[in-house]
This record gives C-alpha cells, structure tokens and sequence, in this order.
C-alpha cells in the first residue's frame, strides 16, 4: 500500500471483522484483536488521522456465507459483509482491510465474486495484514486468489473430518448432539440409565 502524499486527503477506510462462533468471539481471536491489529497497520501506513474507518462486523457467521445481491436468500448471507458491498457501491471506501482473508470468505466462489463486481470494479484496494496482501498490485489479486481457494479447502476439509467423526460415534451407539432423554453422562462414558 502506498503512503499518502497529500497531509489533506483522507482514506476512507472498512475494516471487516469476521468470528464463526460466539465462543471464538469470546476465546478466540476476537473481533477486537482484528480490529485492533488493523488499525495498528493503518496507523503504520497513514498515520493516526490519515484515515477514516468504517466498522463491518459479522459475529457467528460461517465464512462459507455470501453477501445481499439480487437473488440471494436474506437468511444465507451475512449482514456485516452485505453492509460492506454497498458501502462499496455507493463510494464510501477506497480501501477494504482485514485482518486475514479468510475473515473475508471461506468460499472461493464468493471471494472471486466480492473482489471482481465489487473491488476491483470500484477501484477498492483489499489488504490483508496476517497475509502480507495488498491487492493493488496483480501479484496482491493473485495471492489472494490462490488464499481464497486454501480458505474453502480448509473449511471443506474441517466439515469433512466432523461429519466421519459423527459417523462413527452414531455407529457406536451413542446419541448426538446433547444427551438425550433417559441417558446420562458419567465421566467420559456415557450410559443408558
């Protein structure tokens, strides 16, 4: 990212910060952290009071989610990134900063989506603090592709990997999911009882 050359102009900037589950809000590396490492580097780049910076949030929401566009089920997307696209489109951000692209998406269809229609078509620049990306540059865009892709691949392997372990406790007997009725958990076995 380039450094401003004109002490007037102020980058308009959005942070988005993105956490799957409440206990990652909460344990994790929470939405402040992100936000807070973000605003670190945007202090290194621009300066304290080089930059305005807009919020997005998304707090118990899969990464696999998309955005609002035209024909997109309200219940599948998440709202902070969805609030994020339209500040895009109506010019309220020159540059979109994260604090890893997976924050952005666990879907590389979603993410090629976010950065050609709407980044790239805005002329936003989309960095990436953990992942050194700065996507003004062609190598940025590509880096950030190929990322997009090991994010889903992650996400897909982790599905996989529960939905076998499930399998094999449902073929062990045991209930999933809480404890049902009539069973009790004692210890680490549980019993009919």
């Amino acid at each position: 990212m380039k450094r401003m050359h004109n002490s007037q102009a102020v980058v308009k900037v959005a942070i988005y910060r993105r956490v799957s589950t409440v206990e990652q809000a909460e344990g994790g590396y929470s939405l402040e952290d992100q936000e807070r490492a973000c605003r670190e580097y945007l202090d290194r780049i621009y300066g304290a009071n080089g930059y305005v910076a807009q919020v997005f949030s998304d707090e118990g929401f899969s990464g696999k989610l998309g955005f609002a566009r035209p024909g997109t089920s309200p219940k599948r997307v998440r709202p902070g990134l969805s609030a994020l696209v339209k500040a895009i489109c109506e010019g309220e951000v020159s540059t979109v900063i994260v604090y890893r692209l997976d924050r952005l998406s666990r879907n590389a269809r979603t993410f090629l989506e976010l950065l050609q229609d709407y980044v790239n078509k805005y002329d936003v620049n989309l960095v990436s603090v953990q992942d050194s990306i700065d996507g003004s540059t062609p190598m940025g865009r590509f880096a950030a592709g190929v990322l997009a892709l090991a994010a889903e691949l992650f996400s897909d392997q982790t599905s996989e990997n529960v939905r076998e372990a499930l399998r094999r406790r449902r073929e062990d007997g045991y209930p999933l999911g809480a404890v049902g009725y009539g069973w009790q958990r004692k210890s680490e076995v549980e019993t009919n009882g």
